[in-house]
Order: structure tokens, then sequence, then C-alpha cells
């Protein structure tokens, strides 16, 4: 189901949740319900809000509603099915680094490892020094909700590197597998346009009763490693039955 409601029996206010219960607070409108993931009391048009706008978001405002955007209660109370994100989507991470940083160069790498490929593209830094590092072409195969993908990137620096852009830019459920070499292929780049979000029309809402603050970077520092480890052990046993 997409779009606006179009009318008030399929509005926020009259949705319900499954398992969810619900209250009233006298003297203030619509619903409420307690939510575990910011454990705060919400009201489920503010919930529907912050899950619309977290399919959207990306950078520091994904990171206000990163437990919004996969959350089945909100999708409920927008009368849609839920989809599902990595915990590193949206986020201003370089897959090569696989650190935080402030500026993204094309959505692909941070400043100081697209610096890098132009050194090693011209064969000197900037000391006139031949560069001590090598990216090659890598290959990498996704599954997104069932579709599989052959992905080829020119310069990077593990395998690792496309898995991190792929879970950082496309959303539903991702398996990684082994690529076919004669198979035609795109970039991580093209990949990312494809699964771009649309912009959100709005500014981003105010957080809800409990607070949901901007955490900073040094407190929501993602393991990385760890979640490209959880879905490739996922993915091994049915991607390695399918080849």
């Amino acid at each position: 189901m997409s779009g606006e409601p179009n009318s008030a029996a399929t509005s926020p206010l009259h949705r319900t949740a499954p398992g969810v219960s619900y209250s009233k607070i006298d003297g203030v409108p619509g619903r409420f319900f307690r939510c575990e993931p910011y454990r705060c009391s919400i009201s489920v048009s503010s919930c529907a809000d912050r899950w619309l706008r977290a399919q959207s978001a990306t950078g520091y405002d994904a990171d206000r509603v990163e437990r919004c955007a996969s959350c089945v209660i909100g999708a409920a109370h927008n009368g849609v099915a839920a989809v599902y994100r990595s915990r590193l989507f949206g986020k201003p991470i370089c897959p090569r680094t696989r650190r935080w940083t402030s500026r993204m160069i094309w959505n692909r790498l941070g400043v100081g490892s697209y610096n890098r490929n132009a050194e090693f593209l011209k064969g000197r830094n900037g000391k006139n020094t031949v560069p001590q590092f090598r990216f090659d072409p890598r290959r990498l195969a996704v599954v997104v909700d069932g579709q599989r993908i052959e992905l080829r990137d020119a310069l990077t620096a593990d395998t690792t590197e496309l898995a991190v852009q792929v879970l950082r830019t496309v959303p539903g459920k991702i398996i990684f597998t082994r690529p076919r070499i004669d198979a035609a292929a795109i970039s991580t780049i093209e990949l990312a346009e494809r699964y771009r979000p649309k912009a959100s029309p709005r500014p981003l809402a105010g957080a809800a009763a409990g607070g949901d603050g901007h955490r900073g970077a040094g407190r929501d520092r993602v393991v990385v490693g760890h979640v490209v480890q959880r879905h490739q052990r996922r993915a091994q046993a049915p991607a390695m039955a399918a080849e």
C-alpha cells in the first residue's frame, strides 16, 4: 500500500499494530503506546511520521530515526509492510576505512580514500613518491529481496569494501554470494543510485516524549565488520546452494 490516506478510516489515528497496547492521556488528543526501542511513550501519529521520514532520511537525519527505519510497528501505523535496513544504511561511513567521516565523495568514499585513489591513478603522492599501496578491480554478487545483481568496482582495497557500500545504500533483505565472472555487472555507485531514496519533503520532526537526541559519532560508532560478517554467515548456506 502506498500514497497518502484518503479518509479518516485509513489514517494513522485509526490504525493499530499487533501486540501493542494503546492508552489515552487526559487533555491530550490521540492514542499513545510504549515505544521500547526508544524507551518512551509516543503517539500513534508521531510514530507513523517518524517511520515515514526514516524511509528517506540519510546521514545524521537518519541517525535520529535509526531505530524507526525497520520498525514493524511504525510500518503498521502507516498501513504498509516493513522495509528491512541494515544498521549501516544511510550512515556516513567510508566503506574502505570503515570509519565515520564528515564528508562522502559520490556517496562512495571518504575524502582520504578518494585522495588515495587519485594518488594511485597518478602514480605519485603529495610528496612526489610512488604510493606503497594498490587498488584492484573486484566483483561481488548481491541478492536484494530475491533479485540477483552483479557488482564490479575498478578500484577497491578488499571485497568487504563492496559489501559495506551495499549495506550503506541499499534497503531490503540482502544476501552476498559468489560473482559470475562472465555476467554483466554494474558499479556500486550505479546500484546506490538505483535504490536512492526520494528526498523527504519536510524537515525532520522533533524528538518524541522521552527524547532521542542526536548521538555523537563516538557513542554511535558501528562495528562494521560484525555487521558484514553476520550477513555473510546468514547468506553462506543458501547462497552456496543456489550456485
